[in-house]
């Protein structure tokens, strides 16, 4: 669907900026062809876009921006005053920011806007997007988003002067619904967001390792792709305490999982690589702030430790809980059952603040 066929008919604001925690999104005007020309000078951002004529001169950027404003739905990224990139849907969801800026999860907050924008203002059942594989980075900001894989087909890039593999998205409107009521949450450094299938080659190659899989319940080592879907499916969210969240870096790329089960206790765990970096408490801070806050009636959490998990003992001491007793606790990746520490929180003793 076309929007500028449908949003009309709606009603649909086509002109106010949108604005998220750190960026303004605001319709293109005339006085933007310039630097839209010198941005798209770069092969760097035009090597990962495949339909722009190559060279991109400045009457291609006016005319861009005339043709953008009719449908209404093309979107300057800027970040104060300073434009830093475009995102549109017409009728595919496109982004593209400056190199400067790559890294710092900004590609991923406009895009989330301008597709909640889009669903909120039109009456669209789908949303198709797409990107080039050999940019994965723009696959997990999707994937993030909640859009589901399709077919790969090659596409011309004009700058490379050949055909690119370009891998098909799409993200259906009760998708972009239910993904709105997750908790998708956000800390300094890390998104928290439901997990899909597509995650489980990810969840596999950072928890089916020898120095992750003992410390959990049902990771082996390895951890059969099959088994890791069936694990994110048994988890998801439902509206009960009862779930798993995958832990991310602001460019999409998973690094942990949080949890909550009916009994309930919390869980996590995170790759290797990312240790010692505090990440845990932060992360389990905001999840655990948010179950107490979406779960009026949950007043207490449990948690149990294997002995040899110091790291993560020592989470649990600045989280507030308070160890009662031991007991012995099973892993997949265990011969045997080993000891663990257990432990109680409350939201009395629950330390929010760092």
């Amino acid at each position: 669907m076309d929007l500028s066929q449908n949003a009309h008919g709606l009603g649909a604001d086509l002109v106010t900026p949108i604005a998220t925690d750190r960026l303004n999104l605001r319709v293109p005007t005339l006085t933007d062809a310039d630097w839209l020309t010198w941005a798209l000078a770069d092969p760097r951002v035009m090597g990962r876009l495949t339909s722009l004529p190559v060279p991109f001169e400045r009457h291609h950027a006016v005319n861009w921006i005339t043709k953008a404003r009719v449908p209404g739905s093309a979107r300057v990224i800027s970040l104060g005053d300073n434009p830093m990139g475009v995102v549109h849907i017409g009728p595919d969801l496109v982004y593209w920011l400056t190199p400067d800026v790559w890294g710092r999860g900004c590609a991923a907050e406009a895009a989330s806007a301008l597709v909640d924008w889009y669903f909120s203002q039109t009456d669209a059942d789908s949303l198709a997007s797409g990107y080039m594989t050999d940019n994965g980075q723009s696959g997990r900001i999707l994937l993030n988003l909640g859009f589901k894989t399709g077919r790969q087909a090659p596409r011309r890039c004009n700058l490379r002067k050949r055909g690119v593999m370009v891998q098909s998205m799409n993200l259906g409107r009760e998708d972009w619904h239910a993904r709105r009521a997750l908790p998708n949450l956000a800390t300094p450094r890390l998104r928290l967001r439901p997990m899909s299938k597509d995650d489980a080659p990810d969840l596999a190659a950072l928890a089916g390792v020898p120095e992750v899989a003992p410390m959990i319940f049902r990771a082996k080592v390895p951890w059969p792709i099959r088994e890791v879907e069936q694990f994110i499916a048994d988890w998801a969210w439902t509206g009960a305490p009862h779930l798993r969240l995958g832990v991310t870096l602001p460019d999409g790329t998973l690094i942990g999982s949080v949890g909550l089960s009916r009994e309930p206790n919390v869980f996590y765990f995170f790759h290797k690589d990312h240790w010692g970096r505090g990440y845990a408490c932060e992360a389990m801070r905001t999840f655990i702030r948010a179950c107490y806050r979406e779960f009026p009636s949950l007043d207490e959490l449990g948690a149990d430790v294997f002995q040899e998990n110091t790291g993560s003992m020592a989470v649990m001491n600045k989280l507030g809980f308070v160890q009662t007793g031991t007991a012995m606790g099973t892993s997949a990746a265990r011969v045997e059952p080993a000891p663990v520490n257990v432990y109680r929180l409350t939201r009395a003793t629950f330390r929010d603040i760092p």
